[in-house]
């Protein structure tokens, strides 16, 4: 199949397939006589797992990484193992993320609660504090955001 092909069936770019060519994460596995790129069903198995592994938020590094070491290290065992580790290394990624997205949603969640009060509120407002309502420094120092209604 030609790029146009491999790229719909993997419901990608043309652009996209180029792109990891140049990476050196796929390679077509032949030209027709015209010079046209090639693909045959296992590029179209290699793009999709690239596909698979760039949605779990894996840069290209840690990709061909990923492709290349049963190639690199001919003991499957070995290759196992590096993998294994890259795996293990990506999960505590993830997992730290989470948590810090996990702390952010906690932050805009008081941050909405406190402004909700606010929403009522038609007396005018000091630029530095409210002093129309019973927020104190302490209450207001939880929420970043609401910090930020009165700056």
């Amino acid at each position: 199949m030609k790029i146009g092909e491999i790229a719909k069936l993997a419901n990608t770019t043309i652009r996209t397939v180029r792109y990891y060519e140049e990476e050196g994460l796929l390679f077509p596995s032949g030209r027709t006589k015209g010079g046209f790129r090639f693909y045959n069903e296992d590029d179209l198995k290699k793009l999709k797992t690239i596909k698979m592994l760039k949605s779990m938020n894996m840069g290209v590094c840690e990709i061909g990484d990923l492709l290349n070491a049963r190639r690199k290290y001919k003991i499957g065992g070995k290759a196992a193992s590096i993998i294994q580790t890259k795996l293990h290394l990506k999960l505590n990624q993830v997992t730290e993320t989470i948590n810090k997205l996990n702390e952010v949603k906690r932050e805009l969640e008081a941050s909405r609660q406190l402004i909700a009060e606010c929403t009522e509120c038609e007396k005018e407002i000091d630029v530095l504090q409210c002093n129309n309502c019973n927020f104190t420094d302490i209450r207001r120092g939880l929420s970043y955001l609401y910090a930020a209604f009165y700056i």
